[in-house]
């Protein structure tokens, strides 16, 4: 997140400030168009990066920082769920701000003040997009995960899926596109259970997935009007998704595509990617407000001394992207080193 980034290289260097830019400028671009750009996050907002784990306590400066964006629709992933701290915060401070597009779908949590167990979010979300008029149900789901601290639950997806809101919703007729967002890896049980739930009652209808967890960029197909992507790992990474062609039941009609043509691409996460993206540069593209965000982001890790700099490695070693064994390859390193 904000606070993940090498000092050592300067195309790391897009922080969460620079992705607010990113989506407001995405936006004016969408709406110039007449078209509709929706923001998806699909969890694991937490650990693993310095202003999270040096900050005591955990998140101080995290969870105000990840606020400043502004989401479409947004779900819980594992590491939010290990802890009891993790999980109150989840449910007090970050879905509050995302009142209306924070959904978790197979997730409840033991209400701190009253102990009542009750969902984390709302389980789903039906909403028309501004520009095209797009009739959307989404949904926000956690795999099969059982590493929870016991302040929450985690209903396996198979049951899930039976439960009778669930029926309801994927029964609606008046639904353009279903949107099903998820920490969930997109060739996994869940989400073939998820897709042949829906498909059996919306023969027809397009199914969008947004899959996260194995932390690798992923893109399957389930069928003509079916697609699911994963955006890597650790904000390497923004996916970008469009369909073109769905039919628009919310306004006037737009023309459609016998099927939807869908396409993938993957951003890499660092300012120069950004201007290509969005045709600007250095002087047009920050907002104000990625600005204001990016210097929070760096009075945090000043406040939190993590741009100290003890070293930097002389090159690179990879696990994947080089062969094995060779001079590049990480698992050479390690057994020769």
């Amino acid at each position: 997140m904000a606070g993940m980034r090498d000092i050592c290289k300067s195309t790391s260097r897009a922080d969460w400030g620079d992705y607010i830019s990113f989506a407001q400028r995405m936006r004016e671009k969408a709406d110039e168009k007449g078209v509709d750009l929706l923001l998806i996050d699909t969890g694991d907002r937490i650990e693993g990066n310095g202003l999270y784990d040096a900050s005591e306590p955990k998140g101080e400066y995290t969870l105000e920082i990840f606020k400043e964006q502004e989401i479409d629709v947004i779900c819980s992933g594992n590491h939010e769920l290990y802890k009891k701290n993790s999980s109150e915060n989840e449910y007090l401070r970050i879905i509050p701000n995302f009142r209306n597009t924070y959904l978790a779908s197979n997730i409840d949590i033991f209400d701190p003040d009253t102990g009542e167990r009750v969902p984390l979010a709302p389980r789903y979300r039906k909403f028309t997009t501004k520009n095209q008029g797009i009739r959307i149900i989404a949904f926000g789901f956690l795999y099969d995960f059982t590493g929870n601290y016991n302040n929450t639950i985690v209903q396996p997806v198979e049951q899930t899926i039976e439960e009778p809101w669930f029926k309801e919703a994927i029964r609606d007729q008046e639904v353009d596109l279903f949107l099903v967002t998820g920490h969930v890896a997109v060739r996994s049980k869940e989400y073939a259970a998820i897709f042949k739930a829906i498909r059996e009652v919306q023969w027809d209808a397009p199914i969008q997935f947004f899959g996260g967890h194995t932390h690798i960029r992923d893109y399957t197909r389930y069928d003509s009007k079916s697609y699911a992507l994963e955006s890597g790992r650790y904000l390497e990474t923004v996916g970008f998704m469009s369909i073109d062609g769905v039919e628009s039941g919310g306004k006037a009609k737009a023309l459609t595509l016998s099927s939807p043509k869908f396409e993938r691409r993957y951003i890499d996460n660092n300012i120069f990617s950004f201007h290509h993206h969005t045709g600007l540069n250095t002087t047009t593209f920050p907002t104000e407000h990625g600005r204001n965000v990016s210097r929070l982001i760096s009075h945090a890790r000043k406040e939190l001394k993590l741009d100290s700099v003890f070293g930097c490695a002389p090159f690179d070693l990879w696990t994947n992207r080089a062969e094995y064994p060779s001079n590049r390859s990480i698992f050479t390193w390690l057994e020769s080193e």
